[in-house]
């Protein structure tokens, strides 16, 4: 009984001190204003045919938006 005991206060102590909940705060104050598109415009020649296909469906303007504050 006394060892059930001393496991489940063991076990009780592990979990509570391993589930400690970590805030992680994102910034852009070291981003540069660049976004996807200009990544993928920037090597045109690698992303050919996915620049193409962004192109074509209308994407291109959305992935060209850059909003750090949203």
């Amino acid at each position: 009984m006394k060892n059930s005991l001393a496991i489940l206060l063991l076990s009780i102590l592990i979990f509570s001190l391993g589930c400690r909940e970590k805030v992680i705060e994102t910034g852009f104050e070291d981003a540069e204003q660049y976004s996807i598109y200009d990544y993928i415009k920037e090597d045109e020649e690698r992303f050919s045919s996915f620049l193409s296909v962004l192109e074509a469906g209308g994407i291109d303007l959305t992935l060209s938006a850059y909003n750090p504050e949203d």
